[in-house]
This record gives C-alpha cells, sequence and structure tokens, in this order.
C-alpha cells in the first residue's frame, strides 16, 4: 500500500537534492594522496538492477526507482522549498539549472515504506558528470566541492578523505545539512559525496539519507559502490 507522506511527490523529493548540484570548475594536476579507506569491489548481486550510463556503470537494489530529472518540473518545489529556506534560495536556483541542463545523469530512491520512516524522505543516490575541457586536478575538485559545502548555509561537519572504490581513487566528501522541508518541518539529512575523475570527466555520486537512518544504510552504500565501474 502507498503510504502518504509530506515528499508525497517526485518534484518534492528532487527539489531537496538540487541544493547540493553545485557548479564546479577546475583544471591543470595534482598528486592524490594515499587513500584513507578502501570499499571492495564486488560482483553484481543477482537480484539488483544494472544501470549503464555512458562510460560509467552500477547497480541499484531492486526496490530503488530510477527516475528522470528531466521528465519532472520543478519550478513550483524550488519555489516552495525557497520559500522555507530562503537562504539557500541560490545555492537551489544552481541545482535547478545543473539538473535542467543533462549534468545529473541518474537519481533514484529506496521507495520501500518499511525504510521511508516518520520523516517521509526517501534515501537516494544521484550521480552528476561534468566535463571539463581538460583534466581536473583531483586535489582542485576536491578543494572547490569543500569549499562550496563549507559555505553554504546549513551544511555542517563537513569532512574530506581519499578512498579506493575497488581500483579507482575517489574523494569522499561527508556533510550533515539541516533544512526545513516544503511544510516548514525541521529535517535532517546526512550526505555522502564521492568524486570520480576519468580523464575529462568527473563524476560526483551522492547519497543523501536522514541522518538517523545513516548507519542502517552503511552496507548498502558500500555495496552500491563496489558495482562502480569506469571506462577507461
Amino acid at each position: 500500500m502507498h503510504m502518504v507522506s509530506r515528499f508525497d511527490s517526485p518534484g518534492r523529493w528532487l527539489v531537496h537534492l538540487v541544493v547540493i548540484a553545485l557548479l564546479l570548475s577546475s583544471c591543470g594536476s595534482a598528486a592524490r594522496p594515499a587513500p584513507a579507506a578502501t570499499i571492495a569491489a564486488g560482483p553484481l548481486p543477482a537480484d539488483w538492477q544494472r544501470v549503464d550510463l555512458p562510460q560509467l556503470s552500477l547497480a541499484l537494489p531492486p526496490e530503488w526507482a530510477v527516475t528522470d530529472a528531466a521528465d519532472v518540473d520543478l519550478s513550483s518545489a524550488v519555489t516552495e522549498m525557497a520559500g522555507q529556506n530562503p537562504q539557500l534560495k541560490t545555492a537551489l536556483e544552481q541545482g535547478r539549472a545543473a539538473l535542467t541542463s543533462g549534468q545529473v545523469q541518474l537519481i533514484a530512491y529506496d521507495l520501500d515504506p518499511a525504510r521511508i520512516g516518520e520523516s517521509g524522505f526517501p534515501t537516494n543516490v544521484r550521480l552528476g558528470r561534468h566535463v571539463f575541457p581538460d583534466a581536473p586536478a583531483p586535489e582542485t575538485v576536491a578543494d572547490v566541492n569543500e569549499q562550496d559545502l563549507r559555505q553554504t548555509p546549513g551544511f555542517s561537519e563537513v569532512q574530506r578523505a581519499s578512498v579506493a572504490i575497488g581500483d579507482l581513487t575517489a574523494t569522499r566528501l561527508t556533510s550533515k545539512l539541516q533544512i526545513n522541508d516544503v511544510a516548514g518541518q525541521p529535517l535532517a539529512l546526512a550526505l555522502e559525496q564521492y568524486l570520480l575523475i576519468n580523464g575529462n570527466d568527473l563524476y560526483v555520486l551522492t547519497f543523501t539519507t536522514p541522518t538517523d537512518r545513516q548507519q542502517s544504510y552503511r552496507a548498502v552504500f558500500d555495496q552500491i559502490l563496489g558495482t562502480v565501474r569506469v571506462e577507461s
């Protein structure tokens, strides 16, 4: 049975992602630090759904629903969200531009009612792709993303680490985001952002979940990350 919640509209789910769809720019080269953690690559689970994107693929649990951002009108949702969070108006508009420009390639939600909880906010993953004229410097890209998070109102507890995802080297940025939802109710979110560079392409894989459910998703997030494959 469908669970009615204050996030019952796909546009309202999507609008919480646009605050982290920040535009990036960088160039040059820099050395990568040694990975502080390793996420093991794993085989595709038998019942998981494979998602093939340009030069990148991954797998998701069967109950996760993939949404095409191009099919969702965010205008009213962004306006409502900005009304409850005026300090995020600029970030919301930047995020909407990123979603409608095609930079966001994948948005998927865990719609299992048993895991959505009282907040009604579904845990989700978003994959963005940004193509640079020249190969971006990993440290510069990480610096820009970290500063964006630190300077955007509502974000806190920003932490950064180099991680290995199988044979891929990535930067992980974790943070907390405190906002009001479209109904004016407080909502605390935990974010994990993984920056992967392949040639001139920057991929940004972001998991977002209510803070009280972050630990329960730890194994699932790592399992999803373990299925990421990037074509060289």
